[in-house]
């Protein structure tokens, strides 16, 4: 069945943030993402620093059944921070990216993988590629949603065109 997804756009400010990282394949990336963010939190909170952003998941690879990413869990945060671990830091830059918006439901793989061709080819008629890898935006509260909820975005970053 083709899903259909209204795709939009937005601009992303620069934001720092404390990351993990991991080869994985698609059966492991929920218990990635969920563990990762839980980590990330709890290192920010920690060391006196705070969550200041809606965390998201980079995907510098494909992860199906045969590939392995790499994927990084990314929580935006203010304060100071240490690496410790495997958490690293860095700056998220700035960028513009195509999103659609997917409830719980819709992020099953491999579906999910609709909302990914859609924002690409959004991107594509409206600019050219970014060097920034696609990624899934997480605002809410995953445990607590049903199915048909909006669970969160999946965005295409890409440098818009001239008009």
């Amino acid at each position: 069945m083709t899903q259909h997804f209204n795709v939009q756009q937005r601009s992303v400010p620069a934001q720092q943030v404390a990351t993990l990282s991991r080869r994985l394949r698609v059966e492991d990336l929920p218990h990635f993402i969920g563990g990762g963010m839980a980590d990330l939190h709890r290192h920010i909170q920690v060391q006196g620093a705070t969550a200041a952003g809606i965390p998201f998941v980079v995907y510098h690879g494909q992860v199906n059944a045969d590939s392995d990413g790499p994927v990084e869990v990314c929580v935006p945060y203010s304060g100071s921070l240490t690496p410790t671990g495997g958490l690293t830091l860095r700056e998220e830059p700035a960028h513009h990216e195509a999103y659609a918006t997917l409830t719980k439901a819709q992020f099953d793989f491999p579906g999910i993988l609709e909302a990914y061709d859609a924002t690409a080819v959004y991107a594509s008629a409206h600019g050219r590629s970014s060097s920034l890898s696609p990624r899934e935006v997480y605002p809410h509260g995953w445990d607590g949603l049903k199915d048909s909820d909006p669970a969160g975005d999946v965005a295409w970053p890409f440098v818009p065109q001239q008009d």
